[in-house]
């Protein structure tokens, strides 16, 4: 499952610096559970610029933490990544109108909930959760997008999105979901048992082994998304026997 931040309850929705440090660590203790099931936190480049009250941009909301520690800490996180908007990551585009249900149709293109549901409607196999700041008029859960008709879209499509605002749901989803893609043999596995209409040829994940593992690379793994949009294919109809060169 990938995390994604909610940026929605965050440009000036507190009234006052401890507010905003008290949803900070809450956001910062979810950030925690994710890490010790070995998941990563994807939040927005644009996050740091935002303004948490009105008038007090993001890093001198941060700066004002007693605990400098933790000042370091977000601010890490929040200048270098993981970014769920770079070129690599970014899933949806401008182009892609998408609708928050649960907020009066509100737009959330450019958003982490829009991220969140194109990922989920549009990659085979792709789970993708929201992290909400806590307190905050986003905590209800799932969060439900619609994904309008246009731009090659034939009907309208929704989905439901899990969104996270406490940490002990969050540590109890995550013990029962399939573990994060650690090694090359886990990619396999993932592989073999996602992409079920496919024969892999036995070696074919052979020549990766003296390769060092990267997470970025695990994840291009989105062959469904290939034959059902770029080649007009379906897996259903294929047999196919990867090459490695």
């Amino acid at each position: 499952m990938d995390l994604l931040v909610n940026d929605l309850p965050i440009q000036e929705k507190f009234c006052s610096l401890p507010s905003f440090h008290e949803a900070l660590e809450h956001l910062m203790k979810m950030r925690g559970v994710a890490k010790r099931f070995q998941r990563d936190v994807f939040c927005s480049s644009n996050l740091v610029n935002m303004d948490p009250i009105q008038d007090i941009q993001m890093c001198k909301a941060i700066n004002d933490l007693q605990d400098k520690n933790k000042c370091r800490a977000v601010m890490s996180w929040l200048t270098r990544g993981p970014f769920w908007d770079t070129p690599e990551e970014r899933k949806h585009s401008g182009d892609n109108l998408l609708e928050c249900l649960n907020r009066n149709d509100k737009v959330v293109t450019d958003t982490a909930v829009g991220e969140a549901a194109f990922r989920m409607l549009e990659i085979n196999g792709s789970s993708c959760g929201l992290i909400s700041m806590a307190p905050s008029d986003w905590q209800f859960t799932p969060v439900e997008v619609i994904y309008r008709q246009g731009n090659g879209e034939e009907e309208d499509r929704s989905v439901d999105i899990e969104n996270f605002f406490d940490p002990d749901a969050l540590t109890s989803r995550l013990q029962n979901s399939e573990p994060s893609i650690s090694s090359w043999n886990a990619l396999q596995n993932v592989a073999l048992a996602r992409f079920n209409q496919l024969v892999f040829a036995e070696n074919c994940f052979k020549p990766l082994d003296p390769v060092p593992f990267k997470p970025c690379s695990a994840k291009t793994w989105d062959l469904h998304t290939c034959f059902n949009h770029g080649l007009g294919w379906t897996l259903s109809e294929f047999s196919f026997q990867p090459r490695c060169i």
